[in-house]
């Protein structure tokens, strides 16, 4: 069985637009920053060159005219569906388990989902790209990360060295 979806460019356009319009609102609340560039400028700059790249789609459907229908599977529906469960689970148990411990975590469920079937390929994996992604945000960008009042297992990571100066 099927899904079968009519005028693809057309939806895909105006999903676009909508998403752009979506994080271009909740940018507003981000804060003003130093000079023009502030925490808004660059999201603000993805959104809008897609909403350029959306309309360039949508004026060039438009002067095809010729509707686009694509046909879709139920597995692909339901692998898309499996997918958005475990990033929607991953976003809601943040709070809880903490930023390395959730990620790790969900690496390991998206990884198996995917076909890794090796516990001792995924874990190591999974380990070492929470940890660097840890760094890259906490230390390099000072974004902080929720942290599991259950297992802080941030506390025990050391803090990295730049030039001979180090970064807490």
């Amino acid at each position: 069985m099927t899904l079968k979806i009519s005028h693809i460019d057309k939806v895909a356009s105006g999903l676009i637009f909508l998403l752009t319009a979506i994080i271009f609102y909740l940018t507003m609340d981000f804060p003003s920053g130093y000079g023009a560039t502030g925490p808004a400028f660059f999201p603000r700059v993805i959104v809008g060159l897609m909403s350029v790249f959306a309309l360039a789609q949508f004026v060039n459907v438009i002067r095809k005219d010729e509707p686009r229908t694509q046909e879709i599977s139920w597995s692909a529906v339901k692998t898309v569906g499996i997918a958005a469960t475990l990033i929607v689970g991953y976003l809601l148990t943040m709070p809880y388990l903490g930023f390395l411990t959730g990620t790790v975590g969900f690496l390991l469920v998206s990884m198996h989902f995917s076909g890794v079937e090796e516990f001792r390929t995924s874990l190591p994996v999974s380990i070492g790209v929470a940890i660097a992604l840890y760094y890259v945000f906490v230390q390099f960008l000072r974004v902080p990360l929720p942290e599991s009042a259950m297992l802080p297992v941030s506390r025990v990571l050391p803090g990295l060295f730049v030039g001979g100066v180090g970064i807490a």
